[in-house]
């Protein structure tokens, strides 16, 4: 299926933030994240934030993280970690709605360090618009996503097109992992309030 997105549009975006671009093709996610770090460390990062496009950040949440894991590494390189994991919510089929679970993705890297930490929930927790999206994008997610021969049977129609509010269980590869709640986006107003899909109810 062709990118929903074109490779103007992304470079156009990246531009605007003055970013590097490096264009070169990859035969899965994790090889694609694993040179991205490289060319970090090989530029002299200290710190690598690995942001999906489909994550959003609150500020002050970011420099905290960023704040704890310099304190954290101080001077010493034998104390850093090279890996900080943490806990995201979800959003499911809007920004009205979100699913928790316990799973923790690495997020921060530290070259140089060894073994990881995680950050903790009260000092940040990213935000996943993952599911809060066109079916349309959702099912192009599915033909290219890394897990893909880990998705279960029928999901995309019976779980993500047929959900209603009060259906549970909808993760897209666990079994009782994400329960949709309601959320509210109020809170995050300032932050993606001009998004298109914030006053969605359902983002069709």
């Amino acid at each position: 299926m062709p990118c929903p997105e074109t490779r103007d549009e992304l470079y156009a975006i990246a531009k605007q933030f003055d970013a590097v671009w490096d264009e070169r093709l990859y035969k899965w996610e994790g090889q694609h994240r694993d040179y991205a770090a490289a060319m970090c460390t090989d530029a002299g990062a200290d710190i690598i934030l690995v942001v999906d496009a489909d994550e959003v950040w609150l500020p002050e949440q970011l420099k905290r993280v960023v704040g704890h894991v310099e304190e954290y590494a101080g001077v010493d390189t034998v104390a850093k970690y090279r890996i900080w994991r943490v806990n995201m919510v979800h959003f499911w089929r809007s920004l009205g709605w979100v699913c928790r679970d316990g799973m923790w993705p690495e997020r921060v890297i530290v070259p140089g360090g060894r073994g990881g930490g995680y950050i903790s929930q009260h000092m940040a927790q990213p935000l996943h618009m993952g599911y809060a999206q066109s079916p349309g994008i959702v099912k192009y997610k599915i033909s290219i996503h890394g897990h893909k021969g880990e998705f279960r049977p029928e999901w995309f129609e019976k779980k993500f097109l047929a959900w209603a509010p009060g259906v549970r269980d909808v993760h897209p590869t666990c079994v009782n992992t994400w329960d949709p709640e309601p959320y509210d986006k109020d809170l995050i107003e300032d932050v993606v309030g001009d998004h298109p899909y914030f006053p969605l109810e359902i983002v069709e």
